[in-house]
């Protein structure tokens, strides 16, 4: 498998981004050596963009030094991590039920219902079932900065998407009492 050297956005997986680079122009001067116009635009490239440099996410506005952004990619597959909307109107009757207590009460688990909170990447060597385990285990014992959900727990949703986010379909899997329950519908709606 190849591996490539790419710039990613941390908080959104944005790819364009505002950094600075030095060209040269050529000028039309007075005699005295004073700006009229530009006469030929980016004519050389004195400083392209450098993980030194600050960049700035297109997407969302993150900054940070280029290395930040810097990763190595194999590619990864990306993970979004839902909770109910605690102002929602049916918050009350969903959070934190499992599925059994939910059908038995005529209720189901609607993507309108859920807010999306954190976003971040899961390597593609786990199978879907030890990645969600990981994220189990790491949003109850060693919380990201960033993250501002409750702990991972029964109601919560987690989606999975590889790379290729324009290309393929999302996985998303309900938090359940014991295990992990995919809802194949999640992304139809």
């Amino acid at each position: 498998m190849s591996h490539t050297k790419t710039h990613r956005c941390p908080k959104c997986f944005g790819r364009a981004f505002s950094v600075t680079a030095h060209v040269a122009q050529n000028w039309a001067v007075d005699e005295y050596g004073n700006y009229i116009e530009v006469i030929a635009d980016a004519t050389d490239i004195i400083h392209r963009p450098n993980d030194e440099d600050l960049w700035s996410c297109l997407n969302c506005g993150h900054e940070a030094s280029g290395e930040i952004f810097t990763k190595t990619v194999v590619p990864d597959y990306h993970f979004s991590i839902c909770q109910l909307n605690p102002n929602g109107t049916n918050y009350r009757d969903l959070a934190f039920s499992n599925l059994k207590n939910l059908e038995r009460r005529g209720l189901e688990v609607c993507k309108d219902n859920y807010i999306h909170i954190f976003s971040g990447e899961r390597s593609r060597n786990d199978s879907a079932l030890d990645a969600l385990e990981k994220l189990y285990t790491r949003f109850n014992t060693d919380i990201p900065d960033g993250f501002k959900g409750h702990s991972l727990s029964v109601s919560d949703i987690v989606v999975f998407q590889s790379e290729l986010l324009d290309k393929t379909p999302l996985t998303a899997y309900f938090c359940d009492s014991f295990g992990w329950v995919e809802l194949p519908n999640w992304g139809k709606s």
